[in-house]
């Protein structure tokens, strides 16, 4: 039962979010199912507006999502929004940019000046841009060790006075999510944070898989081309891309010595 006390803002959400979860496969039910997905819904602060704009006619949405078709004033940052949490945030794999590292260690400088929390334990560059020569998408993957996942609440202010954003309505409450450079405070994503307890699965996946890649240059290579590959078939699908890595990066922790169970 929905509780009496739910505010109008979120009935839309719930509302949206079941229409959104049962819907077909045309182009524009991906989009809206991949904008429910990925918190987008958090950066809406004009909730009745953003209700009428989902009330148009679907041809009229598609027009404006997908045809590029011209979009009233009123609803234009609602189209930016889900736009560039989908179609114009396409997966992009570019060659490995040497600047990497010096720019993940200047963004953890700033974090650790802002989180002086004695309850840190490690902070982190992980992901592909963390591995030398690797060709990756242009985002940098920070990984922030905690004791417990539930002091971090108290990170989260500070985090967004760094320009991101805090995925509010993740379901793993066992993990944070930041983006920075994400409508309306940029134009597409730079930089990711992730809060997890440091003796975690989720430490110990990502750290021993970025080291194990680092050191073994050819299940490297075997990775950036299954990247690239993917990337051609799910260039507007983040999800899917993800998912279609799970099994080799299954595979490399294996060989690592890593036998729980990867979750995302």
């Amino acid at each position: 039962m929905i509780p009496a006390s739910y505010t109008r803002e979120e009935l839309l959400k719930r509302k949206l979010r079941y229409q959104c979860q049962y819907r077909g496969t045309c182009e524009l039910d991906v989009i809206l199912r991949k904008f429910i997905a990925e918190g987008r819904d958090a950066y809406i602060t004009d909730w009745p507006l953003f209700e009428q704009f989902l009330a148009e006619p679907e041809p009229v949405l598609t027009d404006w999502l997908i045809n590029g078709d011209v979009v009233p004033e009123r609803y234009q940052l609602f189209v930016q929004i889900i736009k560039n949490s989908t179609l114009d945030e396409k997966i992009e794999i570019i060659s490995y940019n040497p600047n990497w590292p010096a720019a993940a260690e200047e963004e953890i400088s700033f974090i650790k000046k802002t989180l002086p929390y004695n309850w840190i334990v490690d902070i982190q560059h992980i992901g592909s841009t963390a591995i030398p020569g690797l060709a990756a998408k242009p985002i940098i993957d920070i990984y922030i060790g905690v004791t417990y996942i539930q002091e971090a609440q108290q990170a989260i202010k500070p985090i967004e006075e760094l320009g991101y954003q805090f995925w509010e309505d993740n379901p793993n409450k066992e993990k944070m999510f930041f983006v920075k450079g994400m409508p309306p405070l940029g134009t597409g994503r730079t930089h990711h944070i992730h809060i997890v307890e440091h003796d975690s699965h989720y430490w110990r996946a990502r750290i021993l898989f970025r080291d194990y890649l680092r050191s073994h240059v050819e299940e490297a290579q075997e990775y950036e081309q299954l990247k690239l590959k993917l990337m051609q078939e799910y260039s507007l699908d983040r999800e899917a891309y993800t998912d279609a890595k799970a099994e080799f990066i299954t595979a490399v922790l294996k060989k690592a010595g890593f036998n729980e169970k990867v979750q995302r």
